[in-house]
């Protein structure tokens, strides 16, 4: 800590609101007594009835409170504003959550009853209802007690509110501070400011702009509140692609680059799951992404029943607390703050009296290290790396990144030969856990392709089950080479308990079979549930039955004889057989399709790039409906199995297959094979020669069934303790599965 034991002092500006909570209690049932007891029914009693919370901390009096966790390390100076009352009152209904004790997560909702127990209500932010009033126009007026404090650090928390109106003369305190630091003095202080809508706008952005003087100028803004303003950052497909976006919008002149200009450090949050810290300027910006490896932006969120207000504010206070000396780098610190504010968010609020208590940070921390320390490799709790991606790759790989810090000094294959290597023998969750990776419950990803299509397909289904009005089924098309595991990876996109899977193999149907599928479709839906219908090959058979499926897809119709029925909801999968790839049964999708780029002026920016494909369907194709087919799919998704892929000249080479492949030997192990596996350490005893004729040497005539059916027969006979060249079948039964270099 900067000046030995000496507490860093803080003086906090900000924004103030009033904040309500509405929680409602549901009436028991029946009369609250008889009418022939002593206590009659009183009316009131027989409704429903309603706690209102008006917590003291709200606005900046959180950002204030947040800060006070850190009373050890930090002085905090709030200032007064006057006039004394808050001019916006901001309203949001609670819930009560049920709780699993093993993580300390909030799992759902839950009714709250008249005669519930306060002291053990959990309750977050079930509905957000939005403000009362305005932000007065009238100048505020702000003092500190000190007029000549010189702060360590000056935080700011701008929320567009009254303090970008404050008096600009030297009587504000504000103003006069932020002015001092305008100017060269000794011993300048560090500022932070966490800026809303609208962003470089009003007095508190002028002042903090213009305090070129400062020991370092962090300003924090949410990527949601840029892409308001126009920025394209794609949200949560992959960190690679939001880390391409963000570069790219910076050096096109979005208002990011002014911020950026402004600022020695501009820390972009991704809610509380990523955070980037840029340097440098907006025509050649440094980015660093401090991420969980394992979430994409929003997906916390999306576990988790409800909200908590003052994720930002806990963040902030957090990133004050671990803010290092001017000089030194943020990453460490962000790091520290998104793990509070992923804390915080992961919590809940608790009834005390008549007022909310919020969750202490430093006590969910305590809580989250016991926890971590108990936890395996693999394990679902908060964890945070960094990754600075190379500047001359042309594009953005955060995998390549990663792997190439466990040996600098080797070439990517190698590296990557080495990692795979690891993960056969030390374990899927112990190797992936710092890298950035993709899980959807047992099946482990480290392709970028395949973890934007499994995101997206996991929101597309996400979407339809809890839009239960939709009464047409979804359509999504997987391709793959055969045994690439299409089946398995759309499988752990759903709970099987809740939807039912039905396959469907059409390599051996015709049309005549159809109808019978889709009674199987309509039967699963009147026991009351949305079936995963899996229809394999479906481009089989010279692709003559996809026209079949055209009326069920748009109408939810099936044709039975001269009947039309309606087959119900259903998640329709339809897995390819004959190609591979999405772009190889529909000419008209480029391999890597994205939106024309413009600049602020709108001038198309894409004139080097290479152009889309401009073929067009084939007479043949429209005859079997393809085109008709395509349009009515939602999403498609390319697994790209354990060789590696072909790529156009020029491309870079798919290292990424060692990786893929890996995880597939590992898991066939774990399978076929865990008498090799130690219980304590979970290494596989395996020969170094054999580890690498199954990742490196060996080609796969059958994809991942060719992986599992080698390891299989080595799993024959008396039980092993280890695995060896010695243990594999004999040549002539080898080359049914492999294809020996």
């Amino acid at each position: 800590m900067p000046g030995g034991t000496r507490r860093r002092q803080v003086v906090l500006f900000g924004d103030r609101t009033k904040d309500e909570y509405i929680l409602r209690l549901r009436r028991q049932g029946g009369y609250a007594a008889s009418k022939d007891t002593e206590t009659p029914s009183r009316d009131w009693q027989n409704h429903d009835q309603w706690r209102r919370f008006t917590p003291a901390q709200a606005g900046v009096d959180m950002a204030a409170e947040m800060l006070g966790w850190y009373s050890d390390t930090l002085d905090v100076i709030r200032p007064t504003i006057s006039p004394r009352e808050a001019s916006l009152t901001s309203l949001a209904f609670l819930g009560q959550c049920k709780i699993d004790e093993s993580t300390g997560r909030p799992t759902s909702f839950q009714g709250v009853q008249t005669n519930h127990e306060p002291e053990t209500s959990r309750l977050r932010v079930r509905e957000f209802a939005g403000y009362k009033g305005r932000p007065s126009p009238r100048k505020i007026a702000i003092t500190v007690p000190d007029r000549n404090v010189r702060p360590d650090v000056i935080a700011i928390s701008d929320a567009g509110n009254e303090l970008r109106h404050s008096q600009d003369d030297k009587d504000n305190a504000f103003c006069a501070l932020m002015d001092r630091l305008a100017k060269k003095h000794g011993d300048p202080a560090q500022i932070v400011m966490k800026m809303h809508l609208p962003l470089a706008e009003g007095l508190a952005w002028k002042k903090f702009a213009g305090a070129k003087h400062a020991a370092r100028r962090v300003l924090v803004v949410h990527a949601d509140d840029l892409r308001h303003h126009g920025m394209q950052i794609a949200r949560c497909p992959s960190w690679d692609r939001i880390v391409e976006d963000t570069h790219n919008s910076l050096v096109s002149g979005h208002v990011g680059s002014e911020l950026l200009d402004e600022s020695d450090d501009l820390v972009v949050l991704f809610d509380v799951e990523g955070a980037m810290v840029v340097t440098g300027n907006a025509a050649n910006p440094s980015i660093a992404l401090i991420c969980d490896p394992m979430r994409a932006e929003y997906e916390v969120s999306r576990l988790l029943p409800g909200y908590m207000v003052g994720k930002m504010n806990c963040f902030l206070a957090a990133l004050v607390n671990a803010l290092p000396a001017p000089k030194k780098s943020l990453h460490d610190a962000v790091a520290k703050a998104l793990l509070a504010s992923r804390l915080y968010a992961e919590s809940y609020f608790l009834e005390d009296g008549t007022d909310l208590r919020m969750p202490s940070v430093p006590n969910l921390l305590m809580e989250h290290e016991k926890r971590a320390a108990e936890a395996k490799p693999g394990s679902d709790h908060a964890r945070y790396i960094t990754l600075i991606p190379s500047k001359d790759a042309a594009n953005i790989s955060l995998l390549a990144t990663s792997v190439s810090a466990v040996a600098p000094s080797s070439n990517t294959p190698d590296v990557f030969r080495e990692l795979g290597r690891r993960i056969i023998v030390e374990g899927v969750e112990r190797v992936l856990e710092n890298l950035p990776h993709g899980r959807f419950k047992e099946l482990w990803t480290v392709d970028r392709e395949e973890i934007e299509g499994l995101r997206a397909i996991d929101v597309l289904i996400k979407d339809y089950l809890a839009r239960t009005s939709l009464t047409k089924p979804l359509s999504i098309a997987v391709f793959g080479p055969p045994g690439a595991g299409k089946s398995f990876g759309v499988k752990q996109l759903v709970s099987e308990d809740e939807v039912p899977i039905l396959e469907f193999n059409l390599s051996q149907a015709d049309e005549v079979q159809l109808p019978r599928f889709f009674h199987d479709i309509r039967d699963a839906n009147l026991k009351g549930k949305t079936p995963l219908c899996f229809f394999d090959e479906f481009d089989s058979r010279d692709r003559e039955l996809v026209k079949y499926f055209l009326a069920p897809m748009q109408d939810g119709l099936f044709r039975e004889g001269d009947a039309l029925r309606p087959v119900g909801r259903g998640i329709f999968v339809f897995a390819g057989g004959t190609v591979h790839r999405m772009q190889d049964f529909c000419p008209r999708i480029p391999a890597n399709a994205e939106p024309e780029e413009k600049d602020p002026h709108g001038q198309d920016q894409t004139e080097n790039k290479q152009a889309p494909s401009k073929e067009v369907y084939s007479k043949e194709d429209k005859r079997k409906k393809l085109p008709d087919f395509v349009s009515r799919l939602s999403g498609f998704l390319n697994i790209k199995g354990p060789d590696p892929q072909t790529e156009p000249t020029g491309a870079t080479p798919d290292h990424e297959h060692l990786l893929r492949r890996a995880i597939l030997i590992r898991r066939q192990i774990e399978k076929h094979l865990p008498c090799i596996i130690s219980e304590g350490g979970k290494t596989a005893s395996i020969e170094p020669a054999l580890v690498d004729a199954l990742l490196i040497e060996w080609t796969y005539r059958h994809g991942a069934r060719s992986i599992e059916l080698v390891l299989r027969s080595m799993a024959s006979g008396p039980e092993k303790t280890t695995l060896g060249l010695s243990d594999l079948p004999i040549a002539s039964q080898l080359n049914l599965h492999v294809a020996l270099e």
